[in-house]
């Protein structure tokens, strides 16, 4: 039995590994269990917002599975589809068009720390730009919002988050924050506004 951060640290892929492997991995605090995403549904449903970010480059297979669920727990409002494999973009979007609950899912088109912001998709309104936090730039956020898209930025699990870097992407214009310290996070993000309107202005 190992911890999850063995797991991280090694070459292995969610994909090739089976349900049953994964369950031996635990957490270091409570000696936890991976939750499937049906039983974080359960619990977050009305309470919390969901950055679901989709592994498996098996489009087809794993598309449908998702959907049921945000079907079964209408999860519509309180959840981001995101993923580096881009055809996802393609299943979410034909779902928007063909469904007939009149309720849409947003997508998020995820990029690393390689990116290049030339390649970037912009011209998808009502979807979000995931981008690693450094990548991201005043230039990147305009261009993104003029285009109808929100800005995400994002962090690797190992790295140090700090006041100076969060200060960096709300000045640079960034609407979402993809933490791995979220009580740290939350408190500027409340100075931060308190800041702002005191000087009366407002970000976005």
């Amino acid at each position: 039995m190992g911890n999850l951060t063995d797991y991280y640290n090694t070459t292995n892929s969610v994909v090739n590994s089976t349900w049953d492997n994964l369950t031996h991995y635990k957490t270091l605090k409570d000696n936890l269990s991976i939750p499937k995403l049906e039983e974080i549904m359960k619990i977050a449903k009305d309470k919390l917002f969901m950055n679901l970010e989709i592994k498996d480059p098996r489009i087809d297979l794993t598309f449908p599975y998702v959907i049921n669920l945000i079907e079964k727990y209408d999860f519509f409002e309180q959840l981001t589809i995101s993923s580096f494999h881009h055809g996802y973009y393609n299943k979410v979007h034909e779902y928007n068009i063909n469904s007939k609950k009149n309720k849409k899912i947003v997508f998020g088109f995820l990029y690393g720390r390689r990116s290049d912001p030339n390649n970037y998709i912009y011209n998808s309104t009502n979807n979000t730009l995931n981008i690693y936090w450094s990548k991201i730039t005043k230039n990147v956020c305009d261009k993104a919002h003029r285009n109808g898209m929100a800005v995400l930025a994002w962090f690797y699990m190992d790295e140090i988050e700090n006041k100076t870097i969060y200060q960096r992407l709300f000045n640079n214009g960034i609407d979402i924050l993809c933490t791995n310290y979220p009580f740290l996070a939350k408190k500027f993000r409340y100075f931060y506004y308190k800041n702002r309107r005191q000087k009366g202005k407002y970000f976005l």
